[in-house]
C-alpha cells in the first residue's frame, strides 16, 4: 500500500484528514432532507482517502465486504422494482448511493487505520473530540442555570433546538447536551468513547481521569438509557478486571466517594431520571423501551421476508436489527449477522456495546450507526504498539539473505537490484567444481562457499551469521524491485509487534497473493514460501528458530521447510503479518530444483511434511488433503493411493526413512558404524550391580563404544572389581575421584569420552542388547541432539513395559507434567549439543530432572525410538531407599527454584507457569504424602509443611488437566492426614 503524499511534509493534512473522521458523530442530527452533515463529512472523507490510496486497496477483504453490501442492496432495489407495486426506485437508487458511501468509507478507513498503525492515533482524536464536545454541554448547561439568554439567541439557532430539548420532559430538570446532539444520543456517543477506551485492543495507556469527566457527562446528560448503559459498560469492564480492581483500594475510595456524592447534590435529578423512569418502565406506564427492543417488527412483512420491504419503506424505528429486516430481509440481516459474530469472537465486550447501541439509534441509513460499526472492526482488531525505539527499522539495519549452488564467482548483486547489504550462501554440489574461494567480499555483500547440500542448511548458515535487525529470505532468482529496501522498513515501522513479514512476489500464481493486510495463524500459514520472508533477527535468533535440515531442496524430504519455519514461529508466540506489497519479482526461466511433478514421492513427502507438526488431527487432514489433491497426479494415481503414499511418509518420518528406504530401495550413503557411543557411568558401592550393567553394555550387537566408569570414592570393593573389567576390555576406561557425589562424577566423564553420542547409564540398570543399534540409527538418519526410548521398569513384582507418548509438540513440557517417565538411560545425546551443558554440582537431589530438563528446552531437534531399550532397576532402589529423609522436601524445594529462574530452561511464560504454579506444588505436596506413608512423625510433617504452606496452597493457575485435579486432592488429603493429625 504506497501513499501518494509524504506523511512527514504532510502531518497537518493527516491531522485534519483524522478529525474530520472524529467529527462525523458530532454532526450526525444536523440533517438536510434526505442527509445529514454527517453524511456529508463520510462523502467527504471517502474522496480524500480515495485519493490518498493507489489502486492496490482494490481487492482487499474489507473492501470485498463492502462491495457484498452493496450488490445486496442494488439486488434488493432491483428486485422491488419489478416485483413491488408502487415502488420508488429512485428513492431505492438515492439509498443504493448512500449505503455504498458509508460501507466504503468503513472500508477505507479501516484500511488506512489498520495498514498504517493509526489505531492509537484515531482513538486519541476521538476521546479529545467527546472531551471537547463534553465541555461545550457543560457550558452551555451552565448558562441555562443561570438564566443566560445566550444559548437562545445563537446555539439553538444553529442547531435547529429550542429550550425543551434541554429539560427532562417537562421538568426544569436541566440536561447537558452538546451542540449537534440531544441529551440521550449524547450520551449513547459518549458511552461509546467510553468502551472503546475500556476494552479496546489498542495499547494506548487508558487516561482514567479523561474517562472519568466523560463518565461525568453521560450522567450530566440525565438520559435514561445513556445511564443504563454506561452502568453495563462500568460492570462488564469490573467483570474483565476484578481482580485488578478489587486490589486497588485508592481506586475503590475515590469511586465510593464519588457516587455518595453525586447522589446527595443530583438527589432529585436521579430519581426523576432514573428511578422513577425504571419504576414506569416496568409497570409498563412508559412504553417507550419495550417499543424500541419489541415493538418495531410490526413493520416486517411476512410476505417479504425474504427480500424485506426495500429501501425508505419503513419508518425510522429504534431497533436496528428490525430495522434492516424490513428493509432488506434476511438476506439482509444474515449479512450483518455474520460481521457482529466475527467482532463478537475477537472482543465480545465491544460487540456487546455494539448491539446495545443499535436499540438507541435509530436507522442503518445514519451516519452514526455506521461510524460505531468502523470503531467496532477497528478496535476488535489485535494489538500493534512499538515496545521500544530498539523496534525501528531504517534501511541500513536490511541484510538480503541469499541461497543458491555452485557459484565460482561471487554472484551479480546489482542485476538482483539489491542495494543494502547482502550475505551470500553458496552450496557446492557440482563434482566438477573443485576450486572455488570460502569467502568472497564485494561492495555491500559477501558470499560464503563449502560442499554442502540442503537449503535448510544454507538458510541457517545466512541466519547464524546475519546480524542486522532485519532479514529477507531470498533465492538468487529473485530481481528486487525499485525501492524495496524503502516498502520493507515502512511496513516493520508500521507493525512494530509483528515479528515476521509476508511479502508478495510479481508472477507467482494468484492463489498465494495477500490481498490484503491480515494475521497468519496456524489456520493459513501453509501456503507461504521461504523466498517471500522477512524477519526480525533477534526474535528468531532469540526463540532459537531454525530452519528444518530434513525438508527442502537438497534434504530428505522435498519440501516444506518454509511451512515448519512458519509454524515454529506461531509455536513460539511470534506475530506473523501478511502484507499485499510486492518487493521482487521471480524470474521465469528457472525451474525448480525439488519439483519433480506430482508422482509418488511428492505425496510420499507430504505425509512427512504433516507428520512434523500436525499431532491431533492429522487423519483428517490427509483424507482431506488426499480427496482434493490426488486429481493433480492426472488420473496415475487414484485417491487410495495417495491417501496410503502419505500414510507411508508419516511413519517412515517417525525413523525419518526416505521415500527410497521406506520401499527398500537404498538406506543411505553411510555406515552407521562409524559414529562412536560414549557410555558414561558413576558408581558409588555399587558392587552388587556393577556387573550386570557393564555385561549387558559389552554384549551391544553394536560394537564401536566406549564406557567411562567413574568410581565416586567407593568404600567397598568396586573399583578393584571395575579394573578387572578395564584389563579384559579394552574400550572400558576407569576413572576415580573422592566422593564429590554423582553429578561431579558424571562431569568428568563427559570430560574424558570421545565418542560422538553419549549414553549415561546408572549402576544398576541395564539396556537390551540392541538399544545402541536401533538409538544410533535414529540418531544418525534424523540428525537428532537428543533420542529418546522407552524402558521397562523392573519391579519385585516383575517387569513392566513404560512407553513414553508425548502429547504435546514441546517434550518438556509433557516432561515436567510427568506425563512421562524418562529416566536418565532413557536418553542419547548428540556430543556437539552435549558440550554446552553440564550437571550441577551444586545439587544432591533432582539433578538429572534439572539436567535433562535443560536439555530438552534446548534441543533444536527431539527424536523417538518407541521400544523399551532399558531395564530400570526398582528393587536396587526400593532398598536404598527405604529410609525416607525429610531431607528431600528441602532439596526438592532448592533444585525447582533453580529451575524456574534458569533461562536455559524457562524459554517462555507456559513453561515457567508450569514449573512454578504446578510442579513445584505437586512435587512438595508428594513428598509429604510419601513422608507419612513412610512413618515419619506428624510433628516433623508438620514444620515442613509449614515451612513451605504458601507454597503448596498456592493457586493452581496452570491447567493440567486431570492432574490438576488429582493434585487438589492430594492437598486436601495432605491437610487431612497430616496436618489434623498433627493438631490432634
Amino acid at each position: 500500500m504506497e501513499i501518494l503524499f509524504d506523511k512527514q511534509r504532510n502531518q497537518n493534512l493527516e491531522k485534519l484528514l483524522w478529525l474530520s473522521v472524529g467529527l462525523i458523530p458530532a454532526f450526525s442530527d444536523w440533517k438536510i432532507n434526505f442527509i445529514n452533515l454527517g453524511d456529508l463529512l463520510i462523502l467527504t472523507s471517502l474522496i480524500f482517502m480515495i485519493l490518498i490510496f493507489n489502486k492496490d486497496i482494490i481487492g482487499r477483504k474489507s473492501i470485498s465486504l463492502a462491495l457484498t453490501l452493496i450488490i445486496i442492496s442494488i439486488v434488493n432495489v432491483l428486485y422491488h422494482s419489478i416485483f413491488t407495486t408502487g415502488y420508488d426506485s429512485i428513492k431505492g437508487i438515492l439509498y443504493i448511493a448512500k449505503i455504498s458511501v458509508f460501507s466504503f468509507f468503513v472500508a477505507y478507513t479501516y484500511e488506512l487505520i489498520y495498514g498504517y498503525n493509526k489505531f492509537d492515533v484515531f482513538l486519541k482524536i476521538n476521546t479529545k473530540i467527546a472531551i471537547a464536545l463534553s465541555i461545550i454541554g457543560i457550558s452551555i448547561t451552565m448558562l441555562l442555570l443561570f438564566g443566560s439568554e445566550i444559548p437562545q439567541k445563537i446555539i439553538w439557532i444553529y442547531t435547529r433546538s429550542d429550550r425543551a430539548s434541554y429539560t427532562f420532559r417537562g421538568t426544569n430538570i436541566i440536561r447537558m447536551r452538546s451542540l449537534f446532539s440531544e441529551p440521550s444520543y449524547f450520551g449513547i456517543y459518549l458511552n461509546m468513547i467510553i468502551a472503546l477506551n475500556l476494552f479496546r485492543s489498542s495499547t494506548r495507556k487508558v487516561n482514567y481521569s479523561h474517562l472519568f469527566f466523560l463518565c461525568l457527562s453521560v450522567f450530566l446528560t440525565f438520559a435514561f438509557s445513556g445511564i443504563v448503559t454506561l452502568i453495563l459498560i462500568l460492570f462488564l469492564f469490573f467483570i474483565k478486571n476484578r481482580s485488578d480492581f478489587l486490589k486497588n483500594r485508592k481506586l475503590i475510595l475515590v469511586l465510593t466517594t464519588f457516587l455518595v456524592l453525586l447522589s446527595i447534590i443530583f438527589s432529585k435529578q436521579i430519581y426523576e431520571t432514573i428511578i422513577l423512569r425504571a419504576i414506569v418502565i416496568l409497570d409498563g406506564t412508559d412504553t417507550s423501551a419495550i417499543n424500541r427492543i419489541f415493538g418495531s417488527w410490526k413493520y416486517i412483512g411476512s410476505e417479504n421476508i425474504v427480500f424485506g420491504n426495500g429501501f425508505g419503506h419503513t419508518p425510522a424505528i429504534w431497533n436496528n436489527i428490525a430495522y434492516v429486516l424490513s428493509d432488506l430481509g434476511l438476506i439482509g440481516l444474515s449479512y450483518f449477522a455474520v460481521i457482529i459474530i466475527c467482532n463478537f469472537k475477537i472482543n465480545h465486550y465491544l460487540t456487546t456495546m455494539f448491539i446495545a447501541f443499535s436499540f438507541q439509534r435509530g436507522g442503518y441509513m445514519n451516519s452514526y450507526y455506521w461510524y460505531s460499526i468502523l470503531m467496532i472492526i477497528l478496535y476488535t482488531r489485535e494489538s500493534r504498539s512499538i515496545q521500544n525505539t530498539g523496534n525501528i527499522v531504517f534501511e541500513e539495519d536490511i541484510t538480503v539473505l541469499i541461497s543458491t549452488m555452485n557459484q565460482v564467482n561471487i554472484i551479480d548483486i546489482q542485476s538482483r537490484n539489491i542495494s543494502v547489504n547482502s550475505i551470500i550462501f553458496n552450496q557446492i554440489t557440482d563434482p566438477l567444481i573443485t576450486k572455488y574461494s570460502e569467502m568472497i567480499n564485494k561492495d555491500k555483500s559477501v558470499m560464503y562457499s563449502c560442499k554442502d547440500k540442503g537449503i535448510g542448511k544454507s538458510r541457517n548458515n545466512l541466519i547464524s551469521r546475519c546480524s542486522s535487525k532485519i532479514s529477507i529470505l531470498a533465492d538468487d532468482d529473485m530481481i528486487f524491485n525499485d525501492n524495496f529496501e524503502k516498502t520493507v522498513v515502512r511496513l516493520f515501522n508500521n507493525f512494530p509487534d509483528a515479528d515476521v513479514l509476508v511479502f508478495n512476489l510479481d508472477n507467482m500464481g494468484s492463489r498465494y497473493l495477500n490481498k490484503s493486510y491480515f494475521d497468519i495463524n496456524k489456520n493459513n500459514f501453509e501456503r507461504y514460501g521461504a523466498a517471500r520472508i522477512a524477519f526480525r533477527t533477534d526474535s528468531v535468533k532469540k526463540e532459537r528458530i531454525s530452519f528444518s535440515e530434513k525438508f527442502g531442496g537438497g534434504c530428505i524430504y522435498s519440501s516444506g521447510e518454509d511451512t515448519i519455519f512458519l509454524n515454529d514461529c506461531l509455536e513460539a508466540g511470534l506475530k506473523i503479518v501478511a502484507v499485499p506489497d510486492v518487493i521482487a519479482r521471480l524470474e521465469d526461466s528457472r525451474p525448480s530444483t525439488w519439483f519433480k511433478g506430482y508422482d509418488e514421492k511428492y505425496y510420499f513427502d507430504k505425509g512427512a511434511l504433516f507428520a512434523s507438526y500436525t499431532k491431533k488431527i492429522w487423519l483428517l487432514k490427509y483424507i482431506v488433503y488426499s480427496l482434493r489433491k490426488a486429481k493433480l497426479s492426472e488420473g496415475r494415481l487414484s485417491k487410495k493411493d495417495v491417501f496410503t503414499l502419505m500414510l507411508n511418509g508419516r511413519i517412515a518420518y517417525t525413523s525419518l526413512k526416505t521415500y527410497e528406504s521406506f520401499y527398500n530401495s537404498e538406506l543411505q550413503n553411510f555406515r552407521s558404524d562409524a559414529c562412536k557411543i560414549s557410555v558414561v557411568i558413576p558408581a558409588y558401592n555399587a558392587r552388587e550391580s556393577i556387573s550386570s550393567t557393564l555385561d549387558s553394555v559389552l554384549n551391544q550387537t553394536y560394537k564401536n563404544f566406549e564406557i567411562v566408569i567413574v568410581d565416586d570414592g567407593s568404600t567397598d570393593d568396586t573399583l578393584k572389581l571395575l579394573y578387572g573389567f578395564a584389563e579384559a576390555n579394552t574400550n572400558v576406561i576407569v576413572l576415580s575421584q573422592k566422593n564429590n557425589g554423582v553429578s561431579s562424577a558424571r562431569n568428568k566423564g563427559i570430560e574424558n569420552i570421545s565418542g560422538d553420542y553419549v549414553l549415561f547409564l546408572d549402576s544398576d540398570d541395564t539396556i537390551e542388547k540392541n538399544y545402541m543399534e536401533e538409538m544410533i540409527e535414529q540418531a544418525v538418519l534424523s540428525d537428532s541432539s537428543l533420542v529418546i526410548c522407552s524402558y521397562n521398569l523392573i519391579t519385585s513384582s516383575g517387569k513392566q513395559e513404560v512407553y513414553n507418548k508425548f502429547n504435546s509438540k514441546d517434550p518438556l513440557i509433557d516432561y515436567l507434567l510427568y506425563r512421562v517417565r524418562l529416566q536418565t538411560s532413557c536418553f542419547m545425546i548428540n556430543r556437539s549439543f552435549l558440550d554446552k551443558f553440564r550437571y550441577n554440582e551444586g545439587l544432591n537431589w533432582g539433578e538429572d530432572i534439572y539436567f535433562f530438563s535443560k536439555l530438552l528446552a534446548n534441543a533444536k531437534d527431539i527424536s523417538f525410538v518407541n521400544k523399551p531399550l532399558v531395564n530400570y532397576n526398582c528393587i536396587v532402589r526400593d532398598g536404598k531407599l527405604s529410609n525416607f529423609s525429610m531431607n528431600k522436601i528441602d532439596l526438592e524445594f532448592e533444585y525447582m527454584t533453580l529451575m524456574v529462574n534458569d533461562h536455559e530452561i524457562i524459554k517462555n511464560q507456559k513453561i515457567k507457569e508450569i514449573i512454578s504454579n504446578y510442579r513445584l506444588i505437586a512435587s512438595l505436596t508428594y513428598k509429604l504424602l510419601e513422608a507419612d506413608r513412610n512413618g515419619i512423625d506428624s510433628e516433623t510433617i508438620r514444620i515442613s509443611y509449614l515451612k513451605y504452606e504458601e507454597v503448596i496452597n498456592k493457586k493452581i493457575t496452570f491447567r493440567a488437566g486431570l492432574r490438576t485435579v488429582k493434585l487438589w486432592i492430594a492437598r486436601q488429603k495432605l491437610r487431612r492426614r497430616v496436618i489434623v493429625k498433627s493438631e490432634k
